[in-house]
């Protein structure tokens, strides 16, 4: 197995319990009867690497703003700095 491959999979693997925790917290959360959309905020994270990996973590934020955005029903929150 080679080095890049193997890396996808740990970060794949480390992210897949947050991403499975927040769909279900967001879905099973109690559900309110007000017509205001809900407001998401994704939390800016750092990546370990050797390398320098920014390319992928703002890939990564845009990814997942524009994945988890739902007019009218979930608003995003741009990344705060």
């Amino acid at each position: 197995m080679n080095i890049g491959k193997m890396m996808k999979t740990k970060i794949t693997l480390g992210a897949l319990p947050l991403l499975v925790s927040f769909i279900l917290v967001l879905f099973t959360a109690s559900p309110s009867f007000s017509e205001e959309p809900k407001k998401l905020a994704i939390i800016p994270f750092t990546m370990n690497s050797d390398r320098d990996l920014n390319f992928l973590r703002e890939g990564i934020m845009d990814m997942l703003s524009s994945r988890l955005a739902w007019k009218g029903r979930l608003d995003v929150i741009g990344e705060m700095h």
